[in-house]
């Protein structure tokens, strides 16, 4: 709220969280976007080597742009893998 007035999308593009493999990014979502709604990502991996024992997943909070000072707090979970037919 500013000014006890609600705006919506106030802070997009301030923060954003990512998921990499190894070091490519394969999902990116902007924290400021409002959620109405939808709290879930669907997240299409690439194909993953059949040999692979181990999936180097990681999630990174990036801030893209300056906000003054102006910190926020992104929660992100529950993480699911779940297979899924193509």
């Amino acid at each position: 709220m500013i000014g006890f007035e609600e705006v919506p999308g106030r802070w997009t593009g301030y923060s954003s969280v990512q998921l990499l493999w190894d070091d490519k990014i394969v999902w990116e979502a902007d924290v400021g976007l409002p959620r109405t709604g939808c709290e879930w990502d669907l997240v299409k991996l690439p194909t993953v080597p059949p040999d692979l024992k181990e999936l180097p997943l990681r999630l990174r909070a990036i801030d893209p742009r300056d906000s003054n000072g102006l910190h926020a707090i992104a929660f992100v979970g529950p993480i699911r893998l779940v297979e899924m037919p193509d």
